[in-house]
């Protein structure tokens, strides 16, 4: 028994902390919408690498919109580096944002409907609860 339960918890040790995956979003090869898709699904999407658990999405350009992004129901971190996430001027609004069972961590982001710039809230971990989705 006692061999048993130290091989289990050596088998434990080894397998550490979860991993987690790093995707730049540069809005041409890697998009805003697959990087969410590949860290909701820990797959490969578009020219997104796949997500492993909890992820960091970091943008690279100012992203502009034409529909809605996927629903969050992954562990992100969101570093915007101060660039913009904005609907285009000729789309009906529309959600930017939304939360389902998930936790999101904000990071520098704005967020832009035509010529009005709103600066997006850092939000700190672990934001968990289903919140109202964000309109532009």
């Amino acid at each position: 028994m006692a061999v048993g339960v130290g091989l289990l918890l050596g088998l434990v040790a080894l397998a550490g902390p979860a991993a987690a995956a790093t995707i730049t979003v540069d809005g041409t090869t890697c998009t805003l919408a697959d990087a969410i898709t590949a860290a909701n699904t820990d797959t490969a999407t578009g020219g997104c690498p796949a997500g492993v658990g909890a992820d960091t999405l970091n943008l690279t350009a100012d992203i502009t919109l034409t529909s809605a992004l996927p629903i969050i129901t992954s562990q992100i971190i969101l570093n915007g580096n101060g660039h913009t996430i904005a609907r285009d001027a000729a789309a009906a609004p529309f959600r930017i944002l939304e939360l389902d069972n998930a936790n999101l961590t904000l990071n520098q982001a704005h967020a832009r409907r035509q010529s009005r710039a709103v600066q997006l809230p850092t939000i700190p971990p672990p934001v968990k609860t289903q919140r109202p989705p964000v309109f532009l």
